[in-house]
Order: C-alpha cells, then sequence, then structure tokens
C-alpha cells in the first residue's frame, strides 16, 4: 500500500498517531530531512509519553491532552508535505536494528575524579536503565557497569563482557582525553590514541557512547575500528547529556539502528529545551 499524504491523514483521522508518524518519518526520509527531523521529535514525544503512562507519571488523561498536542502538531507539518509525494509501503522500511543477537548487551562505564567538578553519573545510569526496562524489546538488553573506573578497568571489561555497545559517561578535556580515575581515586587523563587501541582489538563493539566533555576526538579515532561512534564536539552539561542518553536509549530498546537512535537522542535535548543539540556527533566507519 503506498505511503502519501492522504494515508496518512487517514491515520490521523482514525485516532492512529504513532502510526501516521510513522509513515510520516518514512516519507520525509526520502524527500525532506527537515520535516523528517520534525517527524523524529514527534515520535521522541510519543514513545516518551507512552513510558510516562506505563510508568505511572501522567494519567490516562493527561496522556490524552498531549497526545492531542502532537496530533495537532502532526496535521500542522504536513502543510510541507507535497501532494505528489509517495513512496510504497514495502519500499521504505526502517533502518535496520542494532545487531541481532540472543542478546545484546551494553557496558556503561562511568568516572567522576574527586580532583573534579561532580557529574550527575548515577542519575544517567539509572535513566537508561529505566529506559532499557521499560522497552518492547527488554528482554534483548542487558546492562552491565563499572564505576570509577581505572584504565586497567576498561580493558578487563570489555573481555569479560564482550558488550555490543559501549557507553562512557564522565569528564573530558578539551585536548580530547578522557579522564578515568588512578587508584586514588584521582584524574588519570587516556589519550585518543590508546583507547583507539584498545578498540581495535575487540570485535563484539559496534557503536561507542562518549557522553563527556569534547570527546570528539577519540571518537575520531576509536571509529577507525568501530561501526558508530558518538561523541561531543563541545562541553555539554549535565541535563543535556542526561537527555542524550534518554532518547537514545529509548530508540535503540525499540529496535532503532543507531543512526536513528543518535537522532532521537538530539531530539530529545531539544524536547527538554536544551540548547545543546548540535553538541552530539555522530561518526561512522561502514566501509
Amino acid at each position: 500500500m503506498p505511503i502519501n499524504k492522504k494515508t496518512i491523514q487517514a491515520l490521523i483521522a482514525q485516532g492512529k498517531i504513532e502510526k501516521a508518524v510513522e509513515q510520516l518519518l518514512q516519507l520525509a526520509e526520502q524527500h525532506d530531512e527537515d520535516l523528517y527531523n520534525l517527524a523524529i521529535q514527534q515520535s521522541a514525544r510519543l514513545n516518551g509519553l507512552r513510558q510516562q503512562v506505563m510508568s505511572g507519571v501522567l494519567s490516562e488523561s493527561q496522556a490524552e491532552l498531549t497526545r492531542n498536542k502532537i496530533t495537532y502538531a502532526v496535521n500542522q507539518s504536513l502543510d510541507d508535505v507535497r501532494d505528489h509525494w509517495e513512496i510504497a509501503g514495502g519500499e521504505a522500511p526502517p533502518p535496520p536494528p542494532p545487531p541481532a543477537s540472543d542478546m545484546v548487551k551494553i557496558l556503561f562505564l562511568s568516572a567522576d575524579p574527586s580532583n573534579m567538578s561532580r557529574l550527575r553519573l548515577g542519575e544517567e545510569h539509572r535513566e537508561i536503565q529505566e529506559k532499557l526496562k521499560l522497552s518492547n524489546n527488554r528482554d534483548r538488553f542487558m546492562l552491565a557497569e563499572r564505576m570509577s573506573v581505572r584504565p586497567a578497568d576498561v580493558s578487563q571489561a570489555m573481555l569479560d563482557e564482550k558488550p555490543v555497545i559501549v557507553h562512557f559517561s564522565g569528564h573530558g578535556a578539551a585536548s580530547g582525553e578522557l579522564a578515568f580515575e588512578d587508584a586514588n581515586g584521582l584524574t588519570r587523563p587516556v589519550s585518543p590514541a590508546a583507547l583507539s587501541g584498545l578498540f581495535e582489538l575487540t570485535e563484539s563493539v559496534k557503536c561507542v557512547v562518549l557522553n563527556a566533555c569534547y570527546s570528539e576526538p577519540q571518537a575520531v579515532e576509536i571509529a577507525k575500528h568501530v561501526d558508530y561512534v558518538i561523541g561531543m564536539s563541545d562541553a555539554i552539561g549535565d541535563k543535556a547529556a542526561i537527555a542524550f542518553a534518554i532518547g537514545f536509549y529509548q530508540a535503540v530498546g525499540a529496535g532503532e539502528s543507531f543512526e536513528r537512535a543518535y537522532k532521537y537522542g538530539c531530539a530529545q535535548i531539544l524536547l527538554q529545551g536544551i540548547p545543546e543539540n548540535l553538541t552530539p556527533k555522530l561518526l561512522t566507519n561502514l566501509a
């Protein structure tokens, strides 16, 4: 069945806003990048709304009010859809999900040296854990964590866990170094070349998230060996870092590709009213 402006309008009229947004994403992806990004934002709002209802944060009546606002916004965005735009329903499927396996293991690494400003790393970990537990594919994911990591802890964790996704949360320096901890809990800088050498030895890792300030240089080096790497091009605040993690793992939990999960993370930063959505950068190595 073709997807076009009329089919999306029909779905909205039937109250099927989730399906309407899904079709709008597919159609806009082929024709208009700005409209595609708007559709991602509405999809992220719907995902967040569903999880708030499931966790009891919102009542059904409150959720319905928000759904109506989303429906109105989607209707408004259809003004930018041209009447001649059309794709075949089976020709533009969503990108493939993360690597298919019985279990997708995520390794959460964090470091917060005592001689640096404190970060809300525990909150970030809780949000990731919660979003995976609320996802439809919750049984596919296992979250392993290593806190207050020293350089030797990272290699040991990689050997022990053999993760598909590695997520680092902590400090980064403008020089491109990440701040791990030493035996006394103080800063132990690790250079991009050193960390890249470790990922060159790993075969299981398909995606790395460096949720730390100025981590793009690290991402550039790691992307020589890993398919998808996300780093930060500038300093990033706690709230923006946590918002990115929320959006990213909501999408991963829903079976979205890493590329689209990255876009959901950026969209979540905007949805929370934080002007740092351009700070995360995605690098790929799919040659």
